[in-house]
């Protein structure tokens, strides 16, 4: 929170000068211990804005209301006092609606909309992100009218207003858009994610593995290289368990995938059929049966 109360008359070893102490006073203590000082040579220089209220607006005020000081030093610890209240108010909405996913930052719609000053608050959180008074406007109307998948920018940082959050993400997460291709007999990757690949013999004690993380084929269906893409408008395939084909953009949709989490999808495919969802599902056609010898599996490191 940006201190309403003006510069603290105390930052580390640095000490100013407080409004209700008078320049005499101070210097009547600086004679008494001794001390030495330094007087900035652009005090008294008229075109700095602080000199101007220091030598011509404030005299003017003191002969309105000679009392003006006492006036104003009350009135900045009123505004100390309230600085540490917004602080507390602040402290308390992140602990109840923010939360963190890797490099991603996630403000809860829901807790946002229930908080009587959620203006204020959400603004506390993003002008952290370089988003202004009027972003947060904007996003915050996003959010009341429910206006899914809208896009918000500030120098460094990417928002988009998801059905759930607010999400905020750093903007040099670039979208790769390059294949990859496994050959036979590949056994490991790095790039574009790490996984581990082997192919074995299916035997007795074999169990299909029901982990979103490890997808198992059977390796007759297979053809080589497999190709690692991100997906494209169109994309098709059939769930494991499933009748019929479903594309993939209605699949996110019914999953409720964030707009980031679609764009951060890997499919694995076999010819120009998609196989498998990394990390979420895959493809019926290409399952274990009865009639399965050998078993292609790959395991997503995380």
């Amino acid at each position: 929170v940006r201190e309403l109360d003006g510069i603290k008359y105390q930052h580390g070893k640095k000490v100013r000068r407080k409004l209700e102490i008078p320049h005499k006073e101070v210097d009547k203590i600086r004679k008494h211990h001794n001390l030495s000082y330094v007087t900035d040579s652009t005090n008294t220089e008229e075109h700095y804005v602080r000199n101007r209220i220091r030598h011509s607006v404030m005299p003017v005020f003191k002969t309105i209301n000679p009392s003006f000081l006492d006036t104003m030093t009350g009135n900045m610890q009123r505004l100390c006092d309230i600085t540490e209240l917004l602080n507390d108010a602040v402290a308390d909405f992140r602990k109840e609606a923010v939360a963190t996913e890797g490099d991603r930052t996630l403000i809860s719609n829901r807790v946002l909309l229930l908080h009587n000053h959620r203006r204020l608050m959400l603004f506390e959180i993003l002008s952290g992100y370089g988003f202004t008074a009027s972003n947060t406007a904007d996003i915050l109307t996003c959010v009341e009218e429910d206006r899914v998948g809208r896009q918000f920018y500030s120098p460094q940082f990417r928002i988009i207003v998801d059905r759930y959050n607010i999400v905020i993400m750093p903007r040099n997460l670039q979208r790769e858009e390059n294949e990859y291709y496994i050959e036979s007999q590949t056994n490991h990757i790095n790039s574009p994610i790490e996984l581990t690949i082997k192919e074995y013999d299916r035997d007795i004690s074999f169990k299909i593995e029901k982990s979103k993380q490890t997808a198992m084929f059977d390796a007759s269906t297979i053809q080589y290289p497999l190709t690692i893409r991100r997906w494209q408008d169109g994309d098709i395939f059939k769930p494991l368990g499933m009748e019929g084909f479903k594309k993939l953009s209605d699949y996110f949709t019914d999953r409720k995938f964030r707009l980031d989490q679609k764009e951060n999808v890997w499919l694995l495919l076999s010819g120009n059929d998609i196989i498998w969802i990394i990390g979420e599902r895959t493809d019926d056609r290409y399952k274990i049966t009865d009639k399965t010898k050998r078993v292609l599996e790959l395991r997503l490191q995380i």
